[in-house]
């Protein structure tokens, strides 16, 4: 049974489900139809979105708008993506390596299944695909619900009472399904939710970064010169008695204070610092991730990506004139308010 069609610029993805109907009468005996929604959001390029009811019902639906669900624990999905170009090479973009090997693309058609056992949560799809030599991505999120229990007052209220008894606990790393923390001020966090809340801060992170390093505040030194007397553009009253005294030797130099606007602020000093301890703490990370197995080799090189993002950042020739980081001696309005450094400030 053909549950849902994505009629994209690059390509038509359908997804179905066999037993749907089965699950779906069980769902609303346990939990009741109008409880059984789903958000569904999804990446740019999207023409639109058909979702077919019961009877074969056609409903187009918009981004962000709550249906009916058609994911749920223990079934099989069958998800096929017949694309209208030429594509050399396309790919399930999932994190979970087995679930990748999953898929197959032939003859210009992505072809496979998901299933998410007793996974329940927040889940994607994800495709990785060329068109020529540019490498495309899209995502398609949605909800996945158990035929047994309320998921929006039920699992929510599990969960809650979990983080009340022992904090975060609940969140599984590299599952089909997540559960959306948001980071608090209480306790330290565990490595993994570190990775998890910095995965949806990065690009927001680099972006800033780059916005600073094309407009940094500056601020003006003064540093000292020895100058002859026809090379001194303003005259300072503490040298107008040697400059009477030695007028007529034109080889003569005299110490000047000259100003010239630096880099070298708290600020920019600030940023470096974080750069080195967010690229250090990302390359252990990535070092225990790949080694427990699971990951995926599209995760590992959008793992290798963002790394080699970040090093190109720090190997930019702006932080060689920066020195060292000694700490804050005080508020920084800079860092509270300017753009870019509010952004890096706050990750």
């Amino acid at each position: 049974m053909e549950l849902l069609t994505i009629y994209h610029k690059d390509f038509t993805m359908s997804i179905e489900c066999t037993k749907f109907e089965g699950i779906w009468g069980k769902a609303v005996q346990n939990v009741g139809k109008e409880k059984l929604l789903s958000t569904y959001t999804w990446s740019n390029g999207v023409k639109s979105v058909v979702k077919y009811g019961e009877g074969g019902q056609e409903a187009e639906l918009t981004c962000g708008e709550k249906a009916s669900a058609i994911f749920f624990d223990n079934a099989d999905y069958p998800i096929w993506v017949d694309f209208h170009k030429d594509v050399e090479y396309a790919e399930f973009g999932s994190m979970l390596q087995n679930e990748n090997e999953r898929f197959s693309f032939r003859k210009n058609v992505l072809a496979g299944f998901v299933n998410y056992n007793n996974e329940i949560g927040k889940s994607e799809i994800n495709i990785v695909y060329k068109v020529g030599s540019e490498t495309r991505h899209f995502t398609f999120g949605f909800e996945v619900l158990s035929t047994k229990l309320d998921y929006h007052e039920h699992w929510n209220k599990i969960i809650e009472d979990i983080e009340a008894e022992y904090r975060m606990l609940s969140l599984d790393y590299m599952r089909r399904t997540f559960h959306g923390f948001t980071p608090d001020e209480r306790g330290e966090t565990p490595e993994l939710i570190w990775w998890n809340i910095f995965s949806g801060e990065r690009e927001r992170f680099i972006k800033a970064c780059k916005n600073i390093i094309e407009r940094p505040r500056r601020r003006l030194r003064g540093y000292e010169t020895y100058q002859r007397a026809d090379k001194i553009k303003r005259v300072p009253v503490c040298i107008e008695n040697e400059l009477a005294e030695h007028r007529k030797e034109v080889a003569h130099l005299y110490r000047i204070e000259e100003h010239t606007q630096s880099n070298d602020t708290q600020e920019n000093r600030f940023l470096k610092y974080a750069l080195a301890q967010i690229i250090s703490k990302y390359e252990v990370l990535k070092k225990y991730i790949e080694s427990v197995g699971k990951a995926s080799d599209v995760w590992k090189d959008e793992m290798d990506a963002c790394l080699d993002a970040l090093k190109r950042l720090q190997r930019n020739p702006f932080f060689r004139t920066i020195g060292h980081f000694k700490g804050l001696n005080q508020e920084s309005l800079v860092l509270q308010k300017a753009t870019g450094y509010s952004q890096v400030y706050r990750t």
